[in-house]
């Protein structure tokens, strides 16, 4: 499910989510979501043990 979230509703779930920035480590390490961890989308498979399952899990990447 895709669904978009302004600044102000994130702030709001931050405590009770999970922040994934799918962008190259070079993106994240410019700018992110404070709280996001970075795995990129080829690393996803290999870290899938650092995903919480008691949290919703919100993912994001850069949009052209």
């Amino acid at each position: 499910m895709i669904i978009a979230l302004d600044a102000k509703t994130l702030l709001e779930i931050e405590n009770r989510v999970f922040l994934i920035d799918v962008r190259p480590s070079s993106s994240y390490e410019l700018s992110h979501i404070n709280g996001a961890i970075s795995i990129s989308i080829p690393e996803l498979e290999n870290r899938i043990n650092e995903i919480p399952k008691d949290k919703q899990i919100i993912v994001y990447a850069q949009c052209h």
